[in-house]
This record gives structure tokens, sequence and C-alpha cells, in this order.
């Protein structure tokens, strides 16, 4: 059974998200995207989560958890390794995948921001079609 990659890509941007980032910290809000697989059949198989945190990095810190299946339960979001070690990444909390009725949705539970500024996102955020339209 081969995948394929599919262009059905998710992309949320959390509440305080700008277009125009700011010149200081927090820069900017998150961003999470998704890209899923299907299989020779056009089911969902799994997905590629990344989420970018741009709270005091202006151009992001991308964190990403390939192959988060429907049988993962909450997968916790990893701090991205770099080069040098940095503590620019805010974000702490978990994401899942769920069945819902005509796809697959995406629901986090997840802390990132400045200490004194700490903002929560929680629930489902999207979603990808269950069956690819390709």
């Amino acid at each position: 059974m081969s995948q394929e990659i599919s262009t059905n890509e998710l992309k949320w941007h959390s509440g305080d998200w700008r277009k125009v980032p700011m010149k200081q910290e927090p820069y900017n809000g998150l961003e999470i995207t998704g890209v899923p697989t299907y299989d020779d059949e056009h089911k969902f198989v799994s997905a590629t989560i990344t989420v970018k945190d741009f709270t005091k990095a202006p151009k992001g810190l991308a964190s990403t958890m390939e192959d988060v299946t429907l049988a993962d339960e909450w997968v916790n979001i990893p701090v991205p390794v770099t080069s040098p070690p940095s503590d620019d990444f805010t974000v702490d909390g978990a994401i899942k995948l769920r069945v819902g009725s005509n796809e697959i949705l995406l629901r986090v539970k997840l802390a990132y921001g400045p200490e004194k500024m700490q903002r929560q996102e929680i629930g489902f955020i999207g979603g990808f079609p269950s069956v690819s339209p390709a």
C-alpha cells in the first residue's frame, strides 16, 4: 500500500495573529499547519502537523509532529531543537486527531506567549477530508 501527500493543507492562526507583525515581543501569535496523507483508496492515513511560534522569534520557531494518526492519543508538542539551544519557543501543550462527520478534526490544548501574557487555545481548530477528493 503506497501513501500520497495531499494538497488539502490546513492552516490556522491564533486569535492574536497579525498580518503585519509587531516590531517587538510578542512579535506575533501561532500558526498551525497540517498536511494529510492518504492511501491508494484515498482514505486518510495520517497528518504532519507543524506548530510555529512567533512570540519571541520574528521569523517563528517551528515544531513538527510527523505521521500523527487517529490511533494516537494526545501527542505532545516538542520543543524544537535549535543550535545554539533557544528558549524562544513558548508553546506547551498537545494535539490529537478525532473523527468528525465527514472529516478528521484537529484538536489542540496548549498555552503560549510571554509568561505575563500567556494565552490558551483549547478545542478543534480545523480538519482534513476523511477521503481525499483527488
